[in-house]
C-alpha cells in the first residue's frame, strides 16, 4: 500500500512536470510567435511606407512632366499663334481686309482648338467617366487632325477591371510614347490596340518612323524618358518590351496585369 502510494507520488510529480514544461514550451512558442508577428507587422508597415514613397515620387514626376508639356505647348505653339494673331491685328489698319481678317480668325480658331486638346490631354476625370480607351480614342484624334499624321486605333476588350490610379498613369505613359513620337519618330502612322489575355491587358504602340538602337541607348544609359517609363510601369504591376530597328520603326508593348493593384516594392 505505501509503495503504491509512493508509485501514485511519483507519477503524479512528473506529470505535472511534464504539464509544467509544456506550458513553459507553449509559453515560449507564443512569445516567439508574437516576436515574428510584430516583425512582420513591421516589415508590412516599412514595404508599405516604402510603396507610398515611390508612388508619390511617381505622381509628382507625372506632375512635372505634364507641367513641363503645358509650358512647351503653350510656349511653342499657342503662344505663337496668338503672337501671330495680334501682329497680324496691329497691321489691319482702318480698313482691313476680308482675307486678313479671316486669317486672324482661323488663327485664333487653331488656338482655340490647341487649348481644347490641351484640356482634354489633362482631364483625369475623362478617363474615370469614359474609360481609358475612350481616352485614347480623343488623344489619337487630335494627332490625325493635325494632317500630319494617320492614327488606327483597336479596343476589343473591357478595362473595368484596372483601377483609376492605374488607368490614369497608363494614360500619361502613353501620352509620353507619343510625344516622343512626335518629337523624335519623323512618322506618319501611328497605331494602338488593346487585347486581352487570360491575366493581362496588353497595350501595343506602334509607329512607322525611323526607329533606333535600342540596344546603343541600353549601353549610352541616356534614354532618361524610357528609364521613366519602365520605373513607372514597375509601380502599376506592368511590364514594358521595346522592339525598334533603325528605318524600320518603333513598337513597344506594356503588359499590365489584370488583377494586381500597384506593386507593393
Amino acid at each position: 500500500m505505501h509503495l503504491s502510494i509512493q508509485i501514485t507520488g511519483v507519477v503524479y510529480l512528473i506529470a505535472s512536470a511534464s504539464l509544467f514544461l509544456f506550458l513553459i514550451f507553449f509559453y515560449l512558442l507564443f512569445i516567439q510567435f508574437s516576436k515574428r508577428k510584430i516583425q512582420h507587422f513591421k516589415e508590412v508597415k516599412e514595404l508599405q511606407t516604402t510603396f507610398e514613397q515611390t508612388l508619390l515620387q511617381t505622381q509628382i514626376e507625372i506632375q512635372e512632366q505634364t507641367f513641363n508639356n503645358i509650358s512647351e505647348e503653350i510656349h511653342d505653339n499657342i503662344g505663337q499663334i496668338l503672337s501671330l494673331v495680334r501682329l497680324k491685328l496691329n497691321t489691319l489698319g482702318p480698313s482691313p481686309t476680308e482675307e486678313n481678317i479671316n486669317d486672324a480668325d482661323e488663327w485664333l480658331q487653331k488656338a482655340i482648338h490647341d487649348l481644347r486638346h490641351l484640356s482634354h490631354s489633362l482631364n483625369t476625370s475623362l478617363i474615370r467617366e469614359r474609360g481609358l480607351c475612350n481616352a485614347l480614342i480623343i488623344e489619337l484624334e487630335q494627332f490625325q487632325k493635325t494632317k500630319k499624321f494617320t492614327t488606327e486605333f483597336e479596343c476589343d476588350t473591357d478595362l473595368s477591371q484596372l483601377e483609376d490610379s492605374r488607368s490614369i498613369i497608363l494614360f500619361r505613359m502613353i501620352q509620353e510614347m507619343l510625344n516622343n513620337i512626335v518629337k523624335h519618330a519623323k512618322a506618319s502612322l501611328i497605331k494602338i490596340s488593346v487585347q486581352e489575355s487570360r491575366d493581362t491587358f496588353i497595350f501595343t504602340i506602334y509607329d512607322n518612323g525611323i526607329g533606333f538602337n535600342t540596344q546603343l541607348v541600353k549601353e549610352k544609359k541616356n534614354g532618361a524618358g524610357l528609364t521613366n517609363l519602365f520605373a513607372r510601369a514597375k509601380t502599376i504591376n506592368a511590364a514594358i518590351d521595346l522592339h525598334s530597328e533603325e528605318g524600320k520603326g518603333t513598337t513597344i508593348t506594356i503588359n499590365v496585369n489584370k488583377t494586381a493593384s500597384f506593386q507593393q516594392i
